[in-house]
């Protein structure tokens, strides 16, 4: 769907650009937007915090050959 090609009001036409350029517009267009608005931006580092486990645990699972179990709530 067409919303999720861009940003919530960002003024980037989502039919234009290479997308896997123009992500790095949106991505400098909303934290400088969150910045303006005194907003928390999104996705946030905790959001970053948890991507990056799940990436983590995706390489251990691979390299160990086993399921690795994630916390609810990182520490």
């Amino acid at each position: 769907p067409a919303e999720f090609l861009k940003p919530t009001d960002s003024p980037r036409d989502p039919g234009q650009g290479e997308p896997a350029t123009v992500f790095r517009y949106d991505v400098v267009w909303e934290f400088i937007s969150a910045i303006a608005q005194g907003r928390p931006a999104v996705p946030s580092f905790y959001d970053g915090l948890v991507a990056q486990r799940v990436a983590d645990a995706v390489l251990q699972s691979h390299d160990q050959r086993r399921w690795i179990e994630l916390p609810d709530e990182p520490a």
